[in-house]
């Protein structure tokens, strides 16, 4: 909505004419955070029913549920960029 506020205050656009290339990425970006939800709920779940076979280690085990459960800095620094 902010988007289209800004193109009819610049008056690119008629005032109250929607653009598709304005309303779409928002239904896919909420998508795409559901998705990254849904799988780290998943990993998580995982996680919890195999971290006995382990060991008590619990250092390691939180190490390897944020291994599941996060980007690793370039991979996320290089989909920002391509996706720009």
């Amino acid at each position: 909505m902010v988007a289209h506020l800004v193109a009819w205050m610049t008056r690119a656009t008629p005032i109250g004419r929607p653009e598709p290339e304005v309303i779409l990425p928002a239904p896919m970006f909420a998508y795409f955070v559901w998705l990254l939800h849904t799988l780290n709920r998943v990993a998580r779940s995982a996680f919890d029913d195999f971290h006995p076979a382990l060991g008590d280690n619990a250092h390691e085990r939180e190490r390897y549920r944020f291994m599941l459960t996060s980007i690793p800095d370039r991979q996320r620094d290089n989909c920002a960029s391509s996706a720009a």
